[in-house]
C-alpha cells in the first residue's frame, strides 16, 4: 500500500523502491537511470544480501532470455520489488488489476501478483550487472514471523494469489503468457505446501510421533506426485 500510494504521488517518470530496513548505494538513482533504455519498461540490476547466512541464496536469471528458459520449466518465478527501476505508467497499469480483481486487501507477498502482471505487459527487461540495492536480514519483519497465526494468513493470502492469477488467466488472456502463469501458480503451490507443513509442525506433537513412518510414506508420494505434475505441466507449454 505505501508503494501504490507513492506512485500516485511521484513527479518522476521512472520509478524505484526502497524498503525502510534497507539501503540503496549513494549512486544507484543515477546508474539505474543512466542505464535504462526506453525500448524496455523495466530495468533490473543485483543486490547485495547483508545479514544471511552463506545457506541463504537467490538464484537470478542472468538475463531476459534466461528468466524465460527458467519460466518454462517451472523453475522460477519473479518475486521482488526492490531490484528494479520501472516506468510509472507501467506500475501504475499493474495496478488497475490489482484493483479490479479485488487484491487490496493483501499485504504479502503482493510483489508477487505485481510481478506476475509486470512481466506479461513488458514481454521483456534489460539487466545490468551493478549491485545497486542493500538488502537486510530482518528477523523482526512480517515475512518472518513464523507463528501458527502467521502462518495460517501468509495460506489465505496466497490462495488469494492464487485466484488472482486465475482470474487473470481466464478473463484476460490477450495479456496472459501461458508459461509465466504455470510458473507463477505452480511456486505458489510449493509455498502454500510448506507452509501447511510449518503450520502443523508443532500440531499434536504425540500424535505425530505414533504417525511418523506413514508421514514420510505419505511425503514420498506426494513428492512423486508433484513431479508427474510438473512433467505434465511442462508438456503443456
Amino acid at each position: 500500500h505505501a508503494r501504490a500510494e507513492g506512485v500516485k504521488v511521484a513527479t518522476s517518470e521512472l520509478i524505484m523502491f526502497l524498503d525502510p530496513d534497507d539501503e540503496l548505494e549513494l549512486n544507484a538513482c543515477e546508474i539505474a537511470y543512466n542505464n535504462f533504455d526506453n525500448n524496455c519498461n523495466v530495468l533490473r540490476f543485483k543486490y547485495s544480501l547483508i545479514g544471511f547466512d552463506d545457506n541463504f541464496k537467490l538464484t537470478h536469471p542472468k538475463d531476459y532470455e534466461d528468466f524465460k528458459k527458467r519460466v518454462k520449466k517451472l523453475e522460477y518465478f519473479d518475486f521482488l520489488m526492490w531490484d528494479m527501476i520501472i516506468k510509472k505508467d507501467l506500475y501504475l497499469k499493474c495496478l488497475e488489476f490489482v484493483y479490479k480483481y479485488n487484491l487490496t486487501q493483501v499485504n504479502i507477498a503482493e510483489d508477487i501478483a505485481f510481478n506476475f502482471l509486470i512481466i506479461n505487459f513488458s514481454n521483456d527487461y534489460k539487466q545490468i550487472d551493478s549491485k545497486l540495492y542493500k538488502y537486510y536480514q530482518n528477523t523482526s519483519s512480517m515475512t518472518n514471523q513464523k507463528s501458527q497465526d502467521r502462518y495460517k494468513i501468509f495460506i489465505e493470502t496466497k490462495n488469494k494469489i492464487l485466484d488472482f492469477f486465475n482470474n487473470i488467466y481466464k478473463q484476460q488472456p490477450n495479456i496472459t503468457k501461458k508459461e509465466i502463469y504455470y510458473s507463477f501458480y505452480f511456486a505458489i503451490c510449493l509455498s502454500i505446501i510448506h507452509d501447511k507443513k510449518e503450520l502443523n509442525k508443532n500440531y499434536n506433537i504425540g500424535i505425530k510421533k505414533i504417525f511418523n513412518k506413514f508421514n514420510l510414506s505419505i511425503k514420498k508420494k506426494k513428492i512423486n506426485l508433484y513431479k508427474k505434475i510438473r512433467r505434465y505441466m511442462i508438456m503443456l507449454l
